[in-house]
């Protein structure tokens, strides 16, 4: 067998699926050789060009980006709820909690504080 060839064996296919079908829907893939050189028939078994490997890795590359792309879109990430930066003065004042509470809750009205009572 020459080298740079894909080798794959088909089986369990239904009984209408035959060897017209079949190479109709794996030529897309690249050039077919016979398995069978002496008959020019394939034979349980198709070889195909490296191209089906280069094929392959382009198909592959392109569902990882579609799942991480809808791996992000389920994360519900928006922009309005992210943190804000606080104001230097805000960052100061560290040393009084309620001072610091009602600066944050100047700066930010959904600020709720949650304590260990709470």
């Amino acid at each position: 067998m020459a080298t740079g060839l894909v080798v794959l064996r088909i089986t369990r296919l239904p009984k209408y699926f035959g060897p017209a079908e079949l190479r109709k829907y794996i030529e897309q893939f690249g050039e077919i050789l016979p398995d069978n050189k002496r008959l020019f028939r394939t034979n349980r078994y198709l070889r195909s060009s490296t191209r089906a490997l280069d094929e392959q890795s382009r198909i592959i590359a392109t569902i990882k980006r579609v799942t991480a792309l809808n791996a992000r879109k389920k994360m519900n990430i928006t922009n309005n709820l992210s943190r804000k930066s606080l104001p230097q003065a805000v960052r100061r004042r560290r040393y009084n909690l309620q001072k610091r509470l009602v600066a944050i809750s100047k700066t930010n009205p959904n600020f709720k504080f949650q304590g260990k009572n709470q």
